[in-house]
């Protein structure tokens, strides 16, 4: 019985998965219990670690992860599919093998060169730049700064596996098996929250057991996916087969992403670095409240960038244009009809959502901190549904071996995004209050720091603006240059998603309040009613509107949700019955 288990999960995981909505689903749900898993390793970490521990540590990891994006994730991994895939189509897998290979080794060797090189300079480099650069409220004593140094050197390894294993992901998309690709992430959060409970009874309240953490969940998620990288023919050797015209492509490509990335990168690490220089631990705060803005993102525009990508770069090698269109129309409805009742869920219930994800484990995270992290995701939230796209909208240009535009605007991003956030939380920092009808205008307060509670949350509208804007200027780039649909066949879809929301919305906002304010209460039972009692009212509004409206996506996913849960299919494919075994 065990044998025939572990045999007919194997044919499981090693099948190809090449239906964009299934594929979606699969990543979706998966995805789903991956951030419950990182949730509950954050809720004990935050319950437990102090709010200095926090960020010392992700002010340590800054650096290590901003290179790691933009050399082994980031620069190359998105614009080196559709050329791989490529490969392995006209020349078969040997070449795929050589042409891979020498991909991976040109960028570790890279990385391991930059690595070096800021581990030699950290102990000068990294209190200089504290000090005269990002000049935080509250001083930094001798021994945080050693402490963050140490910490910074040894966070480059868990970046090279993680590098490592963010490549053999791209294999395996390559041969379409999306599953195991998918398992790696949920065993990096396992080996997290399995090292909490190891590493804090022995280390007590230290960063170093997040630091800890890393390295542990690093290396799950690459050993998760070693076998099957094996089982498809996956080897590595010290290729560097630089002559190779398909090599050539890929740095010909790749170069622009490169920039692209590094200058989103250097976006991200800076509205970390404006959070550390606000009073009151805001950049732990920050990231508290990033964590749970990434759940809908990560869950619907990661996922469907993934299904989806393959089948675009197929389309675009192909030069099939309808079929790039009409997938393109489909995944861009069906992401944005999913984030919108997130968004609304989010906007409304940010506060029993915070208090029932950071503040019923440990003590650390009392109402003051639950308001400032509800705040930043109050600004965070009405950008949820055009960013859910960003990540979609970036896979399609690369699809079409377009790198150029999306290097144009992530220039936009960065410049943007770094007016703006000084701008918003400097204006933010001259209040102390979380209700924005207390707020009023004053131009001097947009040029003058003060130390205000509410200042981090400029970033989250900072960031609402940004993405936003970003996403429709893509939108209207790939239509106008790749895909050429009628405008209407993209705004009328899209429209009548808004409308569906906006009633969405009044009508969770009316349940809410009568409620009346028991969202500030300990006790998690009441929290757990009045978000899931408000949620699934408002669910059964948004998807009754979008009924009457005739949203296409409606009965598709009713279809998919009749098709993929019942228990009998999933049984006949695992061919396991577990009556018959006398159990």
């Amino acid at each position: 019985m065990v044998r025939r288990a572990i045999s007919n999960l194997g044919r499981v995981l090693t099948r190809k998965q090449t239906e964009i909505m299934g594929v979606a689903t699969m990543i979706m749900g998966l995805g789903f219990v991956t951030k419950i898993f990182g949730l509950f390793s954050t809720q004990i970490a935050s319950g437990y670690l102090s709010t200095d521990a926090w960020d010392k540590f992700l002010f340590a990891s800054n650096l290590p992860e901003l290179i790691s994006q933009v050399i082994l994730v980031g620069g190359l991994g998105a614009t080196v599919l559709p050329i791989l895939s490529q490969t392995l189509t006209k020349d078969g897998p040997k070449r795929f093998i050589r042409v891979f290979n020498t991909v991976v080794n040109l960028s570790l060797l890279g990385f391991v060169i930059i690595a070096i090189i800021i581990t030699i300079a950290a102990p000068t480099f990294i209190p200089w730049f504290i000090e005269n650069v990002i000049r935080p409220r509250e001083a930094i004593s001798a021994a945080d700064m050693v402490e963050i140094v140490d910490m910074t050197r040894v966070l480059m390894l868990p970046q090279i596996v993680l590098g490592i294993s963010i490549y053999v992901t791209m294999a395996l998309n390559v041969y379409d098996r999306f599953l195991i690709t998918q398992l790696a992430p949920l065993f990096y959060n396992f080996g997290r929250l399995v090292s909490l409970y190891i590493f804090l009874p022995l280390l007590g309240q230290t960063p170093w057991v997040l630091v800890l953490g890393t390295i542990l969940g690093s290396i799950l998620h690459l050993l998760i996916q070693i076998p099957i990288a094996r089982h498809i023919g996956l080897r590595y050797r010290l290729d560097f087969d630089l002559k190779d015209a398909y090599v050539k492509t890929v740095v010909r490509v790749a170069s622009p992403r490169l920039l692209a990335v590094s200058i989103e990168q250097i976006s991200v690490a800076i509205d970390r670095f404006i959070a550390f220089s606000l009073a009151g631990n805001a950049q732990a705060l920050y990231y508290f409240a990033v964590l749970l803005i990434s759940i809908p993102l990560s869950l619907i525009g990661s996922s469907y960038a993934t299904a989806s990508y393959p089948t675009l770069s197929r389309a675009f090698n192909e030069d099939n244009r309808i079929l790039a269109g009409q997938v393109f129309l489909r995944i861009l409805n069906q992401i944005i009809f999913l984030s919108i009742p997130l968004a609304v869920l989010l906007f409304i219930l940010r506060v029993p959502i915070v208090r029932l994800t950071y503040g019923i484990l440990g003590s650390e995270i009392d109402f003051l901190k639950t308001y400032t992290i509800a705040w930043v995701v109050l600004f965070f939230a009405p950008g949820i549904v055009l960013e859910s796209t960003r990540m979609f909208l970036y896979r399609t240009f690369y699809a079409a071996h377009d790198t150029f535009r999306p290097l144009i605007i992530s220039v936009f991003v960065l410049i943007g995004g770094y007016v703006t956030g000084v701008l918003f939380t400097n204006y933010f920092s001259h209040f102390n209050s979380f209700a924005i009808n207390e707020f009023y205008f004053n131009l001097d307060y947009f040029f003058k720091r003060s130390d205000g509670v509410a200042a981090v949350g400029g970033l989250g509208l900072s960031s609402s603006l940004v993405f936003s804007l970003e996403a429709v200027i893509l939108i209207v780039w790939l239509n106008k240059k790749y895909l050429k649909l009628p405008v209407i066949e993209i705004v009328i879809p899209i429209l009548k998603k808004v409308f569906a929301g906006t009633v969405m919305l009044l009508f969770t906002y009316l349940v809410f309040k009568i409620w009346g304010g028991l969202e500030s209460t300990e006790r998690t039972l009441y929290l757990l009613i009045l978000t899931f009692t408000t949620s699934a009212a408002a669910m059964a509004i948004y998807i009754g509107i979008s009924g009457l409206l005739r949203i296409g996506e409606v009965k598709t996913y009713l279809r998919l949700l009749a098709k993929y849960p019942n228990l009998n299919q999933i049984r006949r494919l695992l061919k396991f019955n577990p009556i018959s075994t006398g159990t």
